[in-house]
């Protein structure tokens, strides 16, 4: 009789976590090519967050589907939209209002790199930076940050300023190509960059660490519903506590260094 009660309860249980899920809305999980954290190969997204987010939301009982975009495009989406999930997003004062934050993922410190060719390229200082054309992605913390040190962006006539990119791999190629003077990135990123191209590692150079380091952040759209949002924080505590969180994340977390998006 016991284990039929077992049962019963058991069975009880089940039925109430599949009624709270699908009275969920099903979210739109969006992000970009970012490597090494999350990045596209051969149409399959690879890298240590995108398992964590399966996680995340399979623990919550969200339904969701997953795209990559352009990072202007996700950004949009999850600044307009209801019900969209975003990763990796720095989290600023400029947008603590504009998203709802559900956890980190990591801290990330930027440098400014240039080609080993170019010897005549030095920068000492931030301010310094305004002498040289910077390849930057549109939307992205860096540029955001650049452009309130002073940083204008570059006009077709112009030599120096921000090149604005819709990726950060468009930012790498064109500093290879001699287009840009240097590109805000880390050790860990150009890394990747260069075993992803096949690209001699030796043909780049750290100019400058910038005086700038960034939190990055899962986070949802204000227009997300508030169940949601309690059912995605209570999943991130519980993967926390149960060590989930540090057996993804830890080729990353004890690396103060990656060339990643917000």
């Amino acid at each position: 009789m016991r284990r039929v009660w077992q049962g019963w309860v058991l069975g009880a249980c089940l039925l109430m976590q599949v009624a709270f899920a699908t009275s969920l809305p099903a979210m739109v999980v969006v992000t970009e090519d970012a490597r090494p954290l999350h990045y596209l190969w051969q149409g399959q997204l690879q890298g240590e967050a995108p398992p964590f987010i399966h996680l995340l939301m399979q623990d919550a009982g969200l339904r969701y589907s997953q795209q990559v975009y352009p990072w202007a495009r996700a950004y949009m989406m999850a600044s307009s939209l209801p019900n969209v999930l975003i990763y990796s997003m720095a989290r600023t004062p400029e947008r603590e209002t504009q998203f709802q934050w559900v956890g980190k993922l990591l801290t990330v410190q930027y440098a400014m790199y240039a080609l080993q060719t170019r010897q005549d390229i030095r920068a000492r200082t931030v301010d310094e930076l305004r002498h040289y054309r910077l390849g930057v992605t549109a939307n992205d913390v860096r540029a955001h940050w650049l452009r309130e040190q002073g940083i204008p962006e570059a006009t077709p006539d112009s030599r120096t300023g921000m090149d604005v990119a819709h990726n950060g791999l468009s930012n790498m190629r064109k500093l290879m190509q001699g287009r840009v003077d240097m590109v805000p990135t880390s050790a860990v990123g150009l890394r990747s960059f260069c075993l992803t191209e096949n690209v001699d590692c030796n043909r780049f150079r750290r100019v400058m660490v910038l005086p700038f380091s960034v939190d990055l952040y899962v986070a949802a759209s204000l227009k997300t519903a508030p169940p949601v949002m309690q059912a995605l924080r209570h999943s991130y505590e519980r993967l926390v506590r149960n060590g989930s969180y540090q057996r993804l994340m830890s080729p990353y977390t004890d690396r103060a260094s990656l060339a990643l998006r917000p």
